[in-house]
């Protein structure tokens, strides 16, 4: 989890670097995508962990995300809640 968290930060900031050293006009596309990753992290992360509230996660991060504190929360909710377990019948 936080490996998927620094791999994506990462990958953001080298995109946003590159296009402003080097005037890469064709990474904006690319760069808007990680962005878009990075701020819907905690719903990926809780799509990823099946955990059981996570539609109230997607929905918190999504309207509540932009504030910093709303996504702060999101991701504890995804990192936090137990993931759903998988029953064989």
């Amino acid at each position: 989890m936080k490996k998927l968290l620094f791999q994506t930060l990462f990958a953001f900031l080298l995109a946003i670097l590159f296009t402003f050293m080097f005037g890469l006009v064709g990474l904006w596309p690319l760069a808007l995508a990680m962005l878009l990753a990075f701020y819907f992290l905690p719903a990926i992360i809780a799509s990823r962990r099946e955990t059981h509230n996570k539609n109230g996660i997607f929905l918190l991060n999504a309207l509540t995300g932009w504030f910093g504190i709303g996504w702060l929360a999101a991701l504890a909710m995804a990192c936090g809640s137990r993931s759903v377990e998988n029953k064989v019948q």
